[in-house]
């Protein structure tokens, strides 16, 4: 007779164990394979951008000019505003190509017609505002930072308004305006 092999409680415990970690270690594998991976929907939280968009031109000092401002508004609040000057470069190639009818007159240069402007002279005197500037074009940008600083300053009060407010007060003042929504 063959002696008769006694399965103890350790034993029992041993093989439990060897499973267990066989599973462990096969099963993510597997289940990552089989189900599909759950992707989370976009969030549908965006911010709502619109675009108030006014040109303007004008003639000042015989140059011809086009003013535009760019007014973006995040979720209904005011957070970047451009204001740009343009004189208008036909005007000044023609008077560049006509000669002179008498060649010993001297011409005396122009006033610049963008210091006429109440506007780049005061946000001039501002060091936080980016204003790029030569002779044909001025671009005043306004940044949401610069605007939360300047809540006070009354020139820039009149920019800072609700979006169909300050489309009436350009289209008051001569404006052409468009809003862009995005």
């Amino acid at each position: 007779m063959k002696p008769e092999k006694k399965i103890d409680f350790m034993s029992i415990l041993v093989y439990l164990a060897m499973v267990g970690l066989v599973l462990i270690i096969a099963l993510p594998p597997v289940l990552r394979a089989l189900l599909p991976e759950e992707v989370a929907p976009p969030s549908t939280v965006q911010d709502e951008l619109e675009a108030l968009i006014c040109n303007r031109s004008m003639t000042l000092s015989n140059v011809d000019l086009s003013l535009r401002t760019t007014s973006t508004y995040k979720n209904g609040n005011l957070f970047r505003l451009i204001l740009t000057y343009t004189k208008d470069q036909d005007q000044d190639q023609a008077a560049n190509d006509q000669p002179s009818e008498n060649p010993s007159e001297t011409t005396t240069p122009e006033a610049d017609p963008f210091d006429s402007f109440e506007e780049i002279q005061h946000f001039e005197a501002i060091p936080d505002i980016a204003i790029e500037r030569d002779q044909n074009h001025v671009k005043i940008d306004v940044t949401e930072d610069v605007l939360s600083v300047l809540e006070e300053d009354e020139l820039l009060a009149k920019y800072v308004q609700e979006l169909t407010a300050l489309q009436n007060v350009f289209e008051e003042d001569g404006y052409t305006c468009q809003v862009t929504s995005t």
